[in-house]
């Protein structure tokens, strides 16, 4: 019986190269929505400036989640209030209120999201404070917290 031939280091090279590539596209493509993100986000918010109170993030110090959400909204220039529900006793009460099983939970113009999604709040600032959705579309979440 003859030994099975061991791969040749071009081999591995060419392997390498593909997935440098493949993540190189991930990239690139993760920064192309980002932007296009951003870019909507900011003629949204031309047409509906944000007021205080409008976005509300219930977060705990640990959440990497909460931490990207911070950050985008952060770099959007969206004004926002955050409570801490490890830190702050008022803001552990309301969100144990509320019945929500994680973090962060965002209430935005009166909708409510669990977990962070640069899109759904974008969509959220679109809604003028008060006003019910009109399709579906208009309303990506309900107007009740998530519950499990």
């Amino acid at each position: 019986m003859t030994p099975a031939p061991q791969p040749r280091a071009s081999s591995w090279w060419t392997l390498l190269i593909t997935l440098g590539v493949v993540w190189g596209l991930f990239q690139a493509l993760q920064w192309w929505q980002s932007q296009r993100q951003s870019q909507a986000l900011a003629e949204v918010l031309q047409q509906h400036p944000v007021k205080a109170g409008d976005v509300l993030m219930y977060t705990t110090s640990s959440c990497p989640y909460c931490a990207q959400a911070r950050d985008w909204l952060g770099r959007n220039h969206v004004p926002f209030t955050e409570c801490n529900v490890e830190q702050e006793a008022h803001c552990q009460a309301e969100f144990e209120r509320q019945g929500s099983p994680g973090v962060p939970l965002m209430q935005v113009r009166g909708l409510w999201n669990l977990g962070f999604d640069a899109q759904w709040v974008t969509l959220a600032l679109q809604r003028q404070a008060g006003q019910p959705a009109r399709h579906q579309a208009d309303s990506p979440s309900a107007a009740t917290p998530p519950r499990p």
